[in-house]
C-alpha cells in the first residue's frame, strides 16, 4: 500500500498485506477515513487513517475459506458482506465476528449489494445465474436466504437497488430485469423461484446482448439508470416505474467507433454520464436539465483513445473532476469541462481495476491486478500538477 502526499511530493509505504490479486475494495459509507479490501489471499482487511495524521493502520477482520470476489459495506458502516469463489456468503462486523450463511450459490459470488437504509437485507449474485436475498439483521440473522432466484443460466453482472430498496434491478450478460422487493419477499421464505416460470414477478425485462456496464445515481426523488450494451445505451429514471409507465430512451453510440463501454458513472447532478471505452476513449452523454427525452440527450467525446482500455472511472462530488484507471497502470485525473488532463498518477504495478474518491474528495484509492492498493492525497492537485514520484519507506 502506498499513500501519496502531493503537497511535499513524498510517499509512505505501508506493510504489504495482500499477497495476491485485490479483487474488490470499497470506502465505508459512514467514514471517509475507513475502507476495506479483499482478494485472492482470502483475507478481509479494514484500513483506517489516524486522526489528523497521514498514518494508515490495517486490521485483518477475517480470513475466509476461499478467494473473495465481492464485498459491500452495510449502510451504517458497521458490517461488511463478502462473496467467495466457492459460492459462500458471509457477513463480518468491525470486531471480526463472522456470520456464515447457507451455501446456496454454486459458483463465484461477484456481486453483493445491501438494500439502502436497511438494517440487514442484502442481495448476492453468482456466475451460475442465481440471486439470493438475505436477512443479516443483528437481532435476527437468518442463515437461509429469504428467497433464491434462478435466472436464465447466465452470469449475474449487476445487482442494483432502486428507489431506496423498493425495487431490485438484476442484469446478466443478455438482459436486465426489474422486480419489486416486497413481491419477492412475499413469495415465502427459503424457496427457490425460477424466473422462467415466474415472469409475473418482473416489472420489466429487456433483452439486450453483451451488457457491459450499468450506472445508477439517485437525485432527489428518483434514480437515473443507464444500461450499456453493444452499440447503444438505454437511459431511464425510476419515477416511470412507480407510475406504471416504463419507458426508456435508447441512445446510439456507434459514433464511438463501436468500442465497448467498460465503465460508466453519472455525475452528482444526473445531467452527465461518463463512459470509459476499451480503446481508451472517454466520452460522455449530456442529459440536459436532468430530463430523459430524445431532444435533451447529446453525446460528446472528452479525449481520443490512448491505446489502452479504461477499466474504471469515478466522479468527484461536484462533478468537476473525473478519475480514470487504465490498463497501462496509470490513473489520470481529468478536468471535464476543459477536457484537460490535470495529472497522471504513476505508482500501480499492473492494470487498474478499481478506483474511488473518498466522500470528501481529498483522497483517491486505486487497486490493481498485482494486489496493489494505493491511496492518493490530492489536496493540491492544481498547484503541483499531480507530480509526485519521490518515495520514502
Amino acid at each position: 500500500i502506498r499513500i501519496w502526499d502531493i503537497n511535499d511530493k513524498s510517499s509512505n509505504v505501508l506493510p504489504r498485506k495482500h499477497a495476491n490479486y485485490i479483487r474488490c475494495a470499497e470506502w465505508s459509507p459512514a467514514d471517509a477515513d475507513k475502507m476495506a479490501s479483499a482478494g485472492d489471499n482470502q483475507e478481509l482487511i479494514c484500513w483506517e487513517r489516524e486522526k489528523n495524521s497521514r498514518k494508515w493502520n490495517s486490521r485483518i477482520l477475517a480470513r475466509l475459506d476461499d478467494w473473495i470476489y465481492g464485498l459491500s459495506w452495510s449502510p451504517d458502516g458497521r458490517r461488511i458482506a463478502c462473496g467467495e469463489r466457492s459460492g459462500r456468503v458471509s457477513v463480518i462486523d468491525l470486531q471480526g465476528r463472522r456470520a456464515n450463511f447457507s451455501q446456496k450459490h454454486k459458483e463465484y459470488v461477484r456481486r453483493i449489494s445491501w438494500a439502502p437504509g436497511s438494517r440487514g437485507i442484502f442481495a448476492s449474485g453468482s456466475d451460475e445465474g442465481t440471486v439470493c436475498l438475505w436477512n443479516a439483521d443483528p437481532e435476527k440473522v437468518e442463515k437461509q436466504p429469504l428467497v433464491r432466484l434462478e435466472l436464465y443460466g447466465k452470469r449475474v453482472t449487476g445487482l442494483v437497488w432502486l428507489e431506496d430498496g423498493r425495487y431490485l434491478m438484476v442484469s446478466d450478460t443478455d438482459c436486465y430485469m426489474i422486480m419489486e422487493t416486497s413481491k419477492l419477499l412475499s413469495c415465502g421464505g427459503q424457496q427457490t423461484i425460477s424466473l422462467l416460470n415466474k415472469e409475473d414477478l418482473l416489472l420489466k425485462k429487456e433483452k439486450r446482448k453483451n451488457i457491459s456496464a450499468i450506472a445508477v445515481r439517485r437525485k432527489r426523488d428518483k434514480d437515473f439508470v443507464a444500461v450499456f450494451y453493444a452499440e447503444s445505451v438505454d437511459i431511464f429514471y425510476t419515477t416511470c416505474i412507480r407510475e406504471g409507465n416504463f419507458e426508456f430512451i435508447s441512445v446510439d453510440t456507434t459514433e464511438w467507433n463501436e468500442e465497448i463501454v467498460s465503465s460508466s458513472q453519472w455525475n452528482a447532478e444526473c445531467d452527465r454520464l461518463i463512459c470509459g471505452c476499451d480503446n481508451g476513449e472517454i466520452c460522455y452523454i449530456d442529459v440536459k436539465a436532468g430530463e430523459v427525452s430524445k431532444d435533451r440527450i447529446d453525446t460528446n467525446k472528452i479525449v481520443d483513445g490512448c491505446g489502452c482500455s479504461v477499466r474504471c472511472t469515478d466522479w468527484t462530488k461536484d462533478g468537476k473532476r473525473l478519475a480514470a484507471g487504465y490498463d497501462d497502470r496509470r490513473v489520470r485525473i481529468w478536468d471535464v469541462s476543459e477536457r484537460r488532463c490535470l495529472a497522471v498518477l504513476d505508482g500501480n504495478r499492473e492494470s487498474i481495476k478499481s478506483i474511488a474518491w473518498s466522500p470528501d474528495n481529498r483522497l483517491l484509492a486505486s487497486g490493481d491486478n498485482a494486489a496493489g492498493l494505493r491511496i492518493w492525497d490530492l489536496n493540491s492537485l492544481e498547484k503541483d500538477g499531480g507530480k509526485f514520484l519521490e518515495e520514502k519507506s
